[in-house]
């Protein structure tokens, strides 16, 4: 995995973990709906797709947020500290 290891580099990864975990949700909650219309639909990998369903509800409602927040809190602090 890269590492960086200067001030822009890591700005760079706060922006864009703020930017994917804004638009995440999204995404998670239209798997989400599709793979618990899937599991109404096939009772035979019910199983499955329950699983899947609720692990991109869990990923839309918790993971996404907490990702949006650390992404901002770090950009925050990395543009504080370029400005000192």
């Amino acid at each position: 995995m890269y590492i960086a290891k200067t001030k822009e580099g890591k700005l760079r990864i706060y922006l864009m973990l703020t930017g994917i975990s804004a638009v995440i949700p999204l995404i998670a909650t239209i798997l989400h709906n599709l793979f618990y219309g899937l599991a109404i639909t096939f009772e035979n990998l019910k199983q499955v797709f329950d699983i899947l369903s609720a692990t991109f509800f869990i990923i839309s409602l918790i993971v996404a947020p907490i990702a949006f927040i650390v992404g901002v809190v770090g950009s925050l602090v990395i543009l504080k500290r370029e400005g000192e």
